[in-house]
């Protein structure tokens, strides 16, 4: 107890350091779903409503609780200085992961385990760099806050942690329900509180922040659940989607995605949650919830483009990789020689972590999906802002920045946070073409701008044009 106290001391005096450096790193690392939420968020504080749209009630955002969090933010620094502070909630919460696995894992599998894994996972080993703009850090550290109170026999505070997860993002539901499993099986097994309370605080702290949300996207929307989820439904065949969930988890820590590379993290990993499992505590049930998140998403098959969904996965693989590899380093019953390859193992997984944390910062600005996309986006939108009427409507993939950027409103042709539609909408004036989806623009007229950056491009047609729709 007296060394997972001291461990915690000096967590708290490094982990503001720690973060305030990954958000160094990586505040410039935006994504264009995360300006889905920023545009929600925007609306909502400007007095428009939950909308993207100003008068179109349609709930395109998978992570309501971000949306909000984004409000409260809006609110205190303003437009421009919005992305960077929530930038800087995300590294906050890569950073809280970081610190819960250390109490998580220390008194189960050894300090050195959680101090490995802590380290592993604070330099960005589950890719979280790549995702800070995003709710995917903030609902892990939630689920990893309810899984240590619930070791520690808090249920009500176990309960309320996994409601807030559900609410920045509703595929906690997943944890949500082994959560409950788990309390039920403590009290069925005697180890819990007998009585009705011990079940109804957890359950009353769980949907204490989930209930109001519910009746208002009922009221407001007519369904708590995101009209973006059906429209990501099924965009992946079967078997294409079980072979990313089989490689996305052990891809963090292999040298090059080489498949000896794969089987060997593959292996570490497995060996990993084995002690984990066996251990007992929140291993087995933390496990348990990357694999059942990973069988959710092989039901919902979306984009394989998009990795945030499968952030829990690649977390528990990573976490468990380091702690199998700890654990053949520490091995009483290995040979010497053994021993000190698991540690050069070791060694290695960090610095392909490091490596490719590097990678993602020095790339970011100059590579297609970054910086390029980005520059091009921001041309698109000062365009967009300066020659829009606002009765019109722009068509387009890919609203996010541009929406944020522009203050237009849009016709999502994806479908995310306005309906898909046979036909062009009549008030649609412009269409912004993208190099990636040139299959759904073919208005048949010159562009009336065009812009291009690297290899990224884009086009806007003005559709009223005398050719005509």
């Amino acid at each position: 107890m007296r060394r997972v106290s001291t461990s915690a001391w000096l967590l708290a005096a490094l982990a503001p350091l720690v973060a305030l450096l990954q958000w160094m790193a990586f505040r410039h690392v935006l994504l264009d779903d995360a300006y889905i939420s920023y545009r929600y968020a925007e609306n909502l504080v400007l007095g428009r409503g939950f909308v993207f749209n100003p008068g179109e009630w349609r709930l395109g955002s998978t992570a309501p609780g971000h949306v909000l969090l984004a409000a409260a933010l809006r609110a205190i620094v303003g437009h421009d200085a919005l992305p960077a502070a929530m930038a800087l909630a995300g590294c906050l919460g890569w950073t809280a992961q970081a610190g819960l696995l250390l109490p998580l894992l220390a008194p189960r599998l050894g300090d050195w385990t959680a101090r490995v894994v802590a380290t592993g996972v604070a330099l960005g080993g589950a890719t979280s760099g790549s995702f800070v703009s995003l709710e995917t850090n903030l609902v892990a550290a939630l689920v990893l806050a309810s899984a240590l109170a619930a070791e520690r026999n808090r249920p009500a505070l176990a309960g309320g942690l996994a409601g807030l997860a559900v609410l920045t993002r509703p595929d906690a539901l997943a944890w949500a329900g082994l959560l409950a499993l788990w309390g039920l099986r403590g009290l069925l097994s005697g180890s819990g509180r007998p009585g009705w309370r011990a079940a109804l605080e957890p359950v009353a702290a769980f949907l204490a922040p989930l209930l109001p949300w519910t009746l208002f996207a009922l009221h407001a929307f007519g369904s708590p659940l995101p009209a973006s989820a059906a429209a990501k439904y099924h965009q992946t065949p079967l078997g294409d989607y079980a072979v990313h969930l089989l490689r996305v988890g052990p891809g963090r820590l292999a040298p090059g995605d080489a498949g000896p590379a794969l089987l060997a993290i593959a292996g570490l990993a497995a060996y990993g949650a084995t002690r984990w499992v066996r251990a007992g505590g929140a291993g087995p049930v933390l496990v348990a919830w990357a694999a059942g998140h990973g069988l959710c998403y092989l039901a919902l098959r979306p984009l394989t483009l998009f990795l945030w969904h499968a952030y829990p996965i690649m977390l528990l693989v990573v976490t468990c990789a380091f702690a199998g590899a700890v654990g053949l380093a520490t091995h009483p019953s290995l040979r010497p020689p053994v021993r000190r390859l698991a540690r050069l193992a070791v060694a290695l997984l960090l610095a392909v972590v490091v490596q490719r944390g590097h990678a993602t910062v020095t790339r970011f600005e100059s590579n297609y999906w970054g910086g390029q996309r980005t520059r091009v986006y921001l041309q698109v939108a000062d365009w967009l802002r300066a020659h829009v009427p606002s009765s019109g409507r722009v068509a387009l993939m890919e609203v996010g920045l541009i929406a944020w950027h522009s203050d237009v409103r849009v016709h999502d042709l994806a479908g995310l946070v306005t309906p898909r539609t046979q036909r062009m909408p009549p008030d649609v004036t412009h269409v912004v073409a993208l190099t990636h989806f040139p299959r759904d623009f073919n208005p048949g007229r010159a562009p009336v701008a065009a812009y291009r950056d690297g290899r990224f491009g884009a086009w806007i047609f003005d559709l009223r044009s005398p050719a005509g729709r």
